[in-house]
């Protein structure tokens, strides 16, 4: 996929964005893993922000969903995340959060963000309903799911920070499930643990109605 710019500043602003050929490598990474792009996709000004120095471009998919990245900002962060935006998606990925490691299908949901919440060991980044995300370093473990009712994501931050050591993939499985209903055990779609930014296990619920997890 390549992008090109629709107008004389969406091409400058692209510039800027390629001037960073690592960061930029990662963000057509992710647009494509993430999103169903043409081989050409026209990028445009969506937002400028001069208080904040902020400019933001986006482009659509085929599917019609529309996709912001930033190529300027006060808040050098800012440059790191894509937003996709569509019927029933409002989603963002900060790809600082792999640090120096590739994306990749198996990471590129690590890279979910919403809201933070420093525990004991490190940090938890969760929307309550789709995905929840604990960072140890380049440890992390992350539950993947569908849920109706928000997760008790303050129960499980009091559970993580009774542990003297750093909580095992096991033990955050474990506060994970004490903090859902039992009505949303079969909306947890899968949990994963990494090492290094690299997949190291997978569970997920086999054959619901028999309840057990199976182990890929």
């Amino acid at each position: 996929m390549d992008i090109i710019g629709k107008d004389v500043e969406a091409k400058r602003n692209l510039s800027i964005i390629r001037s960073n050929p690592k960061l930029y490598r990662k963000i057509m990474d992710s647009l494509n893993i993430i999103g169903f792009f043409d081989n050409v996709v026209e990028a445009e000004l969506f937002n400028t922000d001069k208080r904040l120095g902020k400019v933001d471009l986006s482009l659509s998919d085929n599917n019609g969903d529309l996709y912001i990245i930033c190529s300027r900002s006060n808040n050098k962060n800012d440059v790191n995340v894509i937003r996709k935006i569509g019927d029933d998606i409002d989603e963002s990925y900060d790809l600082s959060l792999l640090k120096k490691s590739d994306v990749t299908n198996d990471n590129i949901d690590l890279c979910r963000v919403d809201k933070t919440y420093n525990t004991r060991h490190g940090r938890l980044i969760t929307d309550r309903k789709t995905f929840t995300t604990l960072f140890l370093g380049n440890t992390a473990y992350q539950v993947l799911s569908n849920f109706d009712k928000e997760v008790n994501i303050e129960k499980i931050v009091s559970d993580i920070n009774k542990l003297e050591e750093k909580p095992t993939f096991k033990e955050f499985i474990g506060a994970f499930g004490n903090a859902i209903e039992s009505d949303e055990v079969d909306n947890v779609l899968e949990v994963n643990s990494y090492s290094d930014f690299e997949r190291t296990s997978t569970l997920r619920l086999d054959e619901k109605e028999k309840g057990y997890a199976k182990k890929i």
